[in-house]
């Protein structure tokens, strides 16, 4: 299947309320990168924003993360023209944009990520289109990626239905701790306000049909179940630091046991 049926596929399937499940990578590491790809992932996200690699690292972890068949996806530093630009350029099929606030700035990803007539995506040879090997003849046919917005504070819970009315976003994600910071809870994820704001992203994003996910830091299936009830159907799941850390804090709390 090429990569625009692959997105496409995606696209469709989280529309119609389908359950999509990627990996989520910090450590800046082809290697690393590629075992997640290899996993029954349906994208990979590598970490910008508080990850170990940069833009310049791109293009070979998406190498490593398309191999094994799994959509290649970037959490940005930010929503800036220069970033989604170079992220696309880089192969990216989808990206995560930190704290979305307002509906301009929703209107601005579109526009950076767009070729035109949609938006204002400059054309040049890059690996997004084989070094200029399979540059569409239409612009208009290029593949549209998956714009997957982060609400990340009490001004963007305030802002989500004006945001979501933009109809650019395919999914809203809740970053958990930096939306309980904004509250004045940090990492207290069962206190009413976080609750109260989190029922609010879910029940907006349900009335206006928009996918909506929780990044599930710890690698527990139950906790995905859990808010699969309540309604979230993207999830990020854990990510590679925490998975190898949790496996073996675990073994040596049994191990430190045995004196």
């Amino acid at each position: 299947m090429s990569s625009s049926n692959k997105v496409e596929a995606l696209r469709s399937k989280i529309a119609a309320g389908g359950i999509s499940v990627g990996g989520w990578v910090q450590i800046n590491s082809p290697t690393v990168c590629e075992i997640f790809g290899k996993l029954p992932f349906d994208w990979v996200v590598v970490d910008l924003e508080h990850g170990g690699a940069g833009l310049s690292h791109l293009p070979d972890l998406f190498r490593a993360i398309s191999l094994g068949g799994s959509l290649p996806f970037v959490r940005l530093f930010d929503g800036t023209e220069r970033s989604c630009r170079l992220a696309l350029d880089a192969g990216a099929l989808g990206l995560v944009i930190p704290n979305i606030q307002r509906e301009q700035d929703v209107y601005n990803i579109g526009s950076f990520c767009y070729y035109p007539p949609s938006g204002r995506r400059g054309l040049g040879f890059s690996r997004s289109n084989d070094y200029g090997l399979s540059i569409p003849a239409e612009l208009g046919s290029a593949i549209k990626p998956v714009i997957v917005g982060m609400v990340e504070s009490e001004t963007g819970v305030s802002n989500l239905e004006s945001m979501l009315s933009a109809k650019i976003l395919d999914a809203v994600l809740v970053g958990p701790y930096d939306l309980s910071a904004s509250l004045g809870v940090p990492g207290d994820f069962l206190c009413d306000i976080f609750q109260t704001n989190l029922s609010k992203i879910l029940l907006t994003c349900r009335d206006l049909r928009i996918p909506v996910g929780i990044h599930l830091i710890r690698p527990d299936v139950r906790d995905l179940i859990k808010y699969k009830r309540d309604g979230f159907t993207f999830f990020p799941y854990s990510m590679d630091t925490v998975i190898l850390y949790h496996k073996l804090i675990e073994d040596f709390s049994q191990i430190n046991s045995l004196g």
